[in-house]
């Protein structure tokens, strides 16, 4: 490996040693390696070392920037069958409230959706029901309410997906190929609770699968002066947040979701620098909450339309996706 680095590299190692006499050997050799993962700041912060080419090194000799590194999934409407549950929630919760919701499955989906688009969110469908619910006020009796019914009634995955996720995981392990020498990472990004869907990710055996988790739990730390509303998922927080849990670059990392909410978070995500937003890959999926032409109308913003780079109709499309972009 040694005799493979560039000569500015071994030029730059032998000067730092000689400026570091009294350091013993582990530590001086601990430090150059903090110093070259520092070099690959540079590459997110051109200019940050003052140190020209150094990032092409990094990139050739300790990791091969241009494959994919993450993937981060939601769960509602792309792992998991949620809408299908949430009709059935406000069904029971009208009954414990002792009124009643008679919207049919195929009435609520465009009416849930239209109403999650508007200012307030899903408290608009309570609202609009006529149903007791504050999302600002924790303490509330419809989040423990809402709690046990979900983890009493757990979602099942679309067909599919669990296949989907394993061939994921199975083809970002460690191979012979020295380029890749670090196995694709995988995460949740979620505003459930961890305690809500571990039990679905359990019954079909993929917990195993993911290396980090974003859920309510993390980002209830997040919030300012304890204001609940102050952040929720989908936020360029949390996708921050996935970011540095697994240690991906965002123009190298995919994020897949359901709806439009999901492709605004995933703009000019702030990890490291402010100065250096990162945007990350992003697959809609057709089969979830919003659908197909809600998803192809993209995101109108100032710089223009952003649009989902993938848009997949069925589980079984996401897999050649990633694909791409393992071999690239």
């Amino acid at each position: 490996m040694a005799s493979s680095l560039s000569y500015e590299m071994r030029s730059s190692a032998r000067l730092f040693a000689k400026k570091a006499p009294r350091i013993q050997p582990m530590t001086a050799a601990t430090m150059i390696t903090k110093t070259i993962i520092s070099i690959s700041s540079a590459m997110r912060c051109p200019g940050l070392l003052g140190l020209k080419g150094y990032g092409k090194v990094y990139m050739s000799y300790f990791t091969v920037c241009q494959m994919l590194q993450g993937v981060a999934l939601d769960f509602d409407g792309t792992i998991g069958r949620t809408m299908e549950r949430q009709h059935s929630w406000f069904q029971y919760w009208a009954e414990q409230n002792n009124s009643s919701f008679d919207m049919s499955f195929e009435d609520f989906v465009p009416w849930y959706n239209e109403l999650l688009t508007q200012p307030g969110g899903v408290q608009n469908v309570y609202d609009e029901s006529g149903l007791p619910c504050d999302m600002n006020d924790r303490g509330h009796p419809v989040w423990p309410a809402y709690e046990t019914f979900k983890t009493e009634n757990p979602a099942s995955f679309y067909p599919g997906m669990r296949k989907a996720i394993v061939d994921i995981a199975e083809a970002g392990r460690l191979t012979a190929d020295p380029k890749r020498n670090r196995r694709l990472r995988m995460a949740i990004n979620t505003s459930n609770t961890w305690r809500s869907i571990y039990p679905e990710l359990a019954q079909e055996d993929v917990v195993g699968y993911f290396d980090s988790f974003v859920t309510h739990e993390v980002l209830e730390q997040y919030h300012g002066a304890e204001q609940p509303a102050t952040l929720h998922k989908p936020s360029k927080v949390s996708l921050a947040l996935i970011l540095g849990l697994i240690d991906s670059e965002g123009a190298h990392t995919m994020h897949v979701g359901d709806t439009l909410n999901d492709l605004a978070a995933s703009q000019k995500v702030v990890w490291l620098n402010p100065a250096h937003p990162e945007t990350l890959i992003t697959v809609g999926c057709a089969w979830g909450y919003e659908g197909r032409e809600s998803l192809e109308k993209g995101l109108k913003g100032e710089a223009g339309t952003a649009h989902f780079n993938h848009i997949i109709d069925k589980p079984e499309e996401l897999f050649p996706v990633v694909q791409q972009y393992l071999h690239e």
